[in-house]
């Protein structure tokens, strides 16, 4: 009560500093991030290793193994699991939540790095991603596009990598421009295991020759396979078909061209996809988590527009999808509703007191509350976005339950001719409600502290809500007991000047 009293007697100093702050808060409406969904990254690494061919119980004790005790190395390292199947193993790394994923998975490639010139013959290289729920995957997409076009695949792919790629890895604020489709053709060996045998080779002739064309890695493992024709890949590039035909095989000095049938074939794993008959790339476009959603499409989208000015005829380029047109729909879908919410609560506050002032205090009350919400989660590094809007949403309603319960109590003591003066009247019509406004409003920001010790998966779903909810509860409690008070004085000694 002593601080309502105190803001009763110092109004112009409330009303000051409470402006100064709002200003300051609305400001962060023009900087704010706008984001379909929240940074939804997992303090989690997954490594996974293919080495085709072995069993799960060399894959293990060859890589599985040494790779746990890499892992280990780290500073944050909660938990460790690993599972390994035939030709594959995949390790999952849990952090604290003080851990810096980025820097984390830079050092963990770089010790990786390391350990992959010690791993046998046959390892691919691993592979290290960051985790994302499945549930918030499908809303962290960004942009894509097709460039399609009368070219062969790989120039298609070629010019996408030379022009469009380059282009949009400048853009600031975007991550990765990952493509797919076009695939650069590889060799192919087809080696006759009866011809092979018949020249007088071994297997162990093959995998050396194998050793040779690959530089002692290959994920390709058994070469040999005697009697049958082996179809065999290798990651080496050779100009000239013939040249590499006219190479020797084993100690027999046999040319490779008479036991197998050699020439450039498309991946195994290959697709092709066409549009209206034309050949086509994928372009996925991965933004920095945090960074402006329309903003930055904005910006990708002049640096495409750029890239394809000068395109060769008979090249296109079509949007496959663009969350940023999404957010800007649903944003319009979300302001038409708000719209139509504000004047449906108007309407009734002006009914019930038939005073257009009643509604302007409410109204500014709870646009004030909003918008220091809005800063605060600024300065907390959080954006707006589905699940932070969610919260404002509830957290709106209850700012009008306790606006209209302050504004209602505190004119009923004005207007029923009680002893006293105004300020007294106020004060007492702030202290009949409250302690149940304190209450109730303790009551929703401690049913929200759960949250916060949830797994950090969960958290990522229900952190964000609680805290715009949280603050909105907070701040609308605040603005409604501390500035909805002295406001009503001052429009009361205008109101008796007046008269």
């Amino acid at each position: 009560m002593r601080a309502i009293r105190w803001t009763l007697d110092h109004p112009v100093a409330v009303f000051t500093t409470v402006a100064t702050l709002g200003i300051l808060a609305a400001a962060s409406f023009a900087v704010i991030s706008v984001e379909l969904s929240p940074p939804s990254e997992l303090p989690e690494l997954r490594l996974g290793v293919q080495w085709p061919g072995a069993s799960a119980f060399t894959v293990e004790s060859e890589v599985t193994r040494p790779v746990e005790s890499l892992v280990q190395q780290l500073n944050h390292v909660t938990s460790i699991r690993s599972q390994t199947w035939e030709g594959h193993a995949e390790l999952v790394v849990q952090f604290d939540t003080k851990a810096n994923i980025g820097l984390l998975e830079v050092e963990l490639n770089e010790r990786v790095h390391q350990l992959y010139d010690t791993m046998p013959e046959g390892v691919l290289w691993p592979v290290i991603q960051r985790s994302v729920p499945e549930e918030l995957a499908d809303l962290a997409g960004f942009l894509s596009y097709r460039l399609y076009g009368d070219r062969r695949p790989g120039e298609l792919r070629e010019y996408a990598e030379t022009r469009i790629q380059k282009a949009l890895l400048a853009v600031a604020g975007i991550k990765d421009v990952q493509l797919e489709g076009g695939e650069p053709l590889e060799l192919v060996i087809e080696i006759d295991g009866n011809a092979a045998t018949s020249a007088g080779l071994s297997s162990e002739d093959i995998e050396a020759f194998q050793q040779q064309l690959n530089g002692g890695k290959s994920s390709l493992g058994t070469l040999w396979d005697a009697g049958t024709a082996k179809k065999v890949r290798f990651d080496a590039s050779y100009d000239s078909l013939e040249t590499l035909k006219r190479m020797p095989v084993g100690s027999v000095a046999v040319r490779l061209g008479h036991i197998a049938r050699v020439h450039w074939g498309a991946p195994d794993d290959f697709s092709r996809i066409r549009i209206n008959g034309k050949n086509s790339v994928l372009i996925s476009i991965e933004k920095y988590p945090g960074m402006d959603l329309l903003e930055t499409s904005a910006a990708v989208k002049v640096a495409m527009a750029s890239a394809m000015r000068d395109a060769p005829p008979g090249i296109g380029l079509v949007e496959e999808l663009d969350k940023g047109e999404d957010l800007e729909k649903e944003l319009a879908k979300i302001g038409h509703r708000s719209f139509f919410a504000v004047l449906f609560i108007a309407a009734i506050v002006v009914f019930t007191y038939k005073r257009a002032s009643a509604t302007l205090l409410i109204w500014g009350t709870i646009l004030l509350v909003l918008a220091y919400t809005v800063g605060l989660l600024h300065l907390a590094g959080m954006t707006l976005n589905v699940l932070t809007l969610a919260g404002l949403t509830v957290g709106y309603g209850l700012s009008v339950d306790n606006s209209v319960v302050v504004y209602d109590s505190v004119q009923r003591h004005l207007t029923t001719g009680e002893s006293g003066s105004a300020q007294q009247r106020i004060l007492a019509g702030v202290a009949g409600v409250l302690k149940p406004l304190l209450a109730s409003n303790l009551t929703t920001i401690g049913a929200l502290l759960p949250v916060f010790f949830l797994s950090q998966t969960l958290q990522l779903y229900f952190k964000p809500v609680a805290l715009a909810l949280g603050a909105t509860v907070l701040f609308s409690f605040l603005v409604s007991c501390l500035l909805l008070p002295p406001l009503m004085l001052v429009l009361n000694r205008r109101g008796e000047s007046a008269a």
